[in-house]
């Protein structure tokens, strides 16, 4: 019996000899988004990924994408089975959505002792 993880890797590696270079990052399948959070192609690289918040069963996690070919970076969100019983990829149960963002310098402060 075939897991569901092995069916949707399956679809990926199918979905990953389509021309990458042509995808819509707007406008992405399930597939195709997974392929580039998980850093499969060359021309979207995630920059950085970061857990913003956790679930009894899922890891939710942000991400910043840089699209090579135009330079522009893109913020997504998608969650992962927090355990190896939940077996969650990302985008599983929700739509791929990157927004375009772009960096921007703030002011932080702390609380040193007086």
């Amino acid at each position: 019996m075939e897991k569901h993880n092995d069916k949707v890797c399956n679809n990926i590696r199918r979905e990953k000899m389509d021309n990458y270079e042509d995808w819509d990052i707007t406008n992405l399948t399930e597939a195709q988004a997974n392929e580039i959070v998980w850093n499969n192609t060359t021309r979207f690289e995630v920059i950085e990924d970061k857990i913003i918040d956790t679930s009894r069963w899922s890891i939710i996690h942000e991400a910043i994408v840089l699209d090579n070919t135009t330079t522009k970076f893109y913020k997504t969100s998608y969650s992962v089975g927090a355990t190896e019983y939940q077996e969650k990829n990302p985008y599983e149960y929700e739509n791929p959505e990157f927004i375009e963002v772009k960096k921007v310098p703030i002011e932080s402060y702390t609380w040193e002792k007086a």
